[in-house]
């Protein structure tokens, strides 16, 4: 205990000797987005016992079919706005906020009708069809809503990021108890709940912009919007290669075996989901910073690294083994009897959470130095390594495959990335 509270000291002493707010952000969004993340995790529970496994399974799959089109609803221009005006002049503010949000409604609206006309040609039932719509409206409204909530990064006040999620995550818990204890529910009520509280959140973070940062409107400055989009590039294949290394499993398992088996593993990949808030979080609270440190400062922005990186170590470390040791007893009762299969994915994904961990801090750390090639070719590799490996181990292990293709494909990236950095930039 003496040598935690030591090194948590240190870390703490280091984000404040270098001047930045990161611990004060990090305190906010790690509140907020663990008690969102008790709340979404809350919400599955109950939806995954009222509807069972194979409706589960569907509701599972249905989810990351429309996740692979998250990335196009943005290009990166969100987190190319933190990078680009952290600390910037409130005139240039102004100019990046009003064009991003000009520009991300046709994006918005473009990758909305590609995922229509995409499940159109894959000739799925009319119910998958209606599911796609709704899920899929959804999806786009949350996305504006996170570009909305990057405004916030960009001010360095988190805490209102924070009001913005807890809004969303009570609100949406409070319907879904209240409807399935009041009235029959199937997977399309549950996406017009889904629908409705993107919208409301979407307006109750307007209000909070409004009232306090800026007041958002139209313009049309197409030489940004040009350099927006190319500049954004490094972040779109950052969010796609990201979503479908974790989604592609559910969908290769609902393709391949059946919806049940993807129902276990739907559940298991939430539990392993919940805790990922914790580097996702370290990440948006530290990335500012970052982009300015290493615009001025690379001692100290490889300070920011050395610390950053034993935290993550130690804290995956911990949740690993707590994840690993409690599955058989939290599965079946949160869950319910149906899924006490899925504890033996959450023990290999429990483990999975340590690269993962990682992985999410050196993507932002190796897109802060602009060294966007070696997230390409990472990228790429590894989940064409996924698939490949999913393709083997799917059919012989089932579920446990696919946990296995996500645990070899993490592991390799995070390693190529650490050869990289010892290699080119003497990091550590």
């Amino acid at each position: 205990m003496r040598y935690l509270r030591i090194f948590f000291k240190n870390i703490l002493a280091t984000y404040a000797n270098i001047g930045i707010r990161v611990t004060q952000n990090f305190s906010y969004l790690i509140v907020a987005r663990i008690a969102y993340k008790i709340l979404a995790f809350l919400i599955f529970m109950f939806i995954a016992r009222y509807l069972g496994a194979e409706a589960f399974g569907r509701l599972s799959y249905i989810l990351s079919f429309v996740a692979l089109f998250l990335f196009a609803t943005d290009f990166g221009i969100s987190g190319l706005l933190v990078r680009e005006v952290a600390g910037e002049s409130q005139e240039k503010h102004t100019r990046y906020i009003n064009n991003i949000a000009t520009l991300k409604f046709f994006l918005s609206a473009a990758a909305y009708l590609i995922m229509l006309l995409t499940t159109l040609a894959l000739k799925e039932k009319r119910e998958f069809l209606i599911l796609t719509a709704m899920f899929g409206l959804a999806m786009v409204i949350d996305s504006y809503t996170t570009f909305l909530k990057s405004i916030f990064q960009v001010f360095e006040r988190m805490k209102y990021d924070s009001i913005s999620i807890i809004f969303e995550g009570v609100l949406k818990l409070c319907l879904i108890v209240v409807v399935i204890k009041c009235v029959p529910v199937d997977i399309l009520f549950i996406s017009q709940i889904f629908l409705f509280v993107s919208i409301f959140t979407l307006l109750f973070t307007l209000v909070l912009i409004r009232t306090r940062f800026a007041y958002i409107k139209l313009d049309f400055d197409f030489k940004l919007w040009q350099k927006l989009f190319i500049g954004g590039i490094p972040f779109t294949f950052l969010m796609f290669f990201q979503v479908i290394n974790f989604k592609i499993g559910t969908i290769m398992l609902s393709r391949m075996v059946n919806n049940i088996v993807t129902g276990w593993f739907g559940v298991a990949a939430r539990v392993a989901e919940s805790v990922l808030i914790i580097p996702i979080t370290f990440t948006v609270a530290i990335f500012p910073a970052a982009s300015r440190l290493s615009k001025n400062s690379r001692t100290e922005l490889v300070l920011i690294f050395k610390s950053s990186f034993k935290l993550l170590i130690l804290t995956s470390f911990l949740i690993a083994i707590v994840l690993f040791l409690g599955a058989d007893f939290y599965i079946p009762l949160f869950f319910g009897p149906e899924f006490a299969k899925a504890a033996s994915a959450v023990k290999i994904l429990g483990f999975v959470v340590i690269p993962m961990f990682l992985r999410f801090f050196l993507d932002s750390f190796i897109l802060t130095l602009n060294k966007v090639r070696i997230l390409f070719f990472s990228y790429i590799g590894c989940t064409l390594l996924n698939i490949f490996a999913n393709l083997i181990l799917i059919p012989k292990f089932s579920f446990l495959g696919a946990c296995l293709g996500i645990m070899l494909s993490e592991t390799v990236i995070v390693i190529i990335y650490l050869f990289w950095l010892k290699k080119n930039l003497s990091i550590y």
